[in-house]
């Protein structure tokens, strides 16, 4: 029986952290240490997986005011039931990108795991070329300061 409660709780304590939602710290870690962080657009989106309908994307970007032209690449997660006993993955953050939309991204490396996508409205573009020194991150990505 001790036995028992002894692998019990080795299964619950090394395997269920894995599964875990991550403090909002974390997020803001990755997304602050990101190696990439500009505006660019969405150039090709292609699917690399898809298991329970957790998809993996590699998404291509270009950058919107670097000349030359920067071109980069990322990989997300993007979540879609299908069927009844599709789930998400805990733990992960999920984007759905859309080719050709302007976005503000951040990205471990090129070609690392996308840590923030946030989809740029005017507004947002107008006060990244007006007021750039007030551009901050957070866990979810850039914001402007006030």
């Amino acid at each position: 029986m001790k036995i028992k409660l002894f692998i019990l709780s080795l299964i619950i304590f090394t395997v269920l952290p894995a599964f875990a939602i991550m403090p909002s710290d974390y997020y803001e870690k990755m997304v602050n240490e990101s190696e990439i962080k500009t505006p660019a657009v969405v150039k090709k989106i292609r699917k690399i997986d898809n298991k329970k309908g957790n998809i993996i994307y590699r998404v291509y970007f270009e950058s919107m005011y670097q000349t030359p032209e920067y071109k980069f690449n990322g990989v997300c997660y993007s979540f879609k039931k299908n069927m009844p006993w599709d789930e998400a993955m805990e733990g992960r953050r999920f984007y759905y990108p859309v080719k050709n939309s302007e976005v503000f991204v951040t990205v471990s490396k090129d070609g690392g795991f996308i840590t923030s996508l946030i989809v740029m409205d005017e507004k947002f573009k107008e006060k990244l070329k007006t007021y750039p020194e007030t551009l901050k991150y957070n866990a979810w990505g850039a914001y402007f300061a006030k």
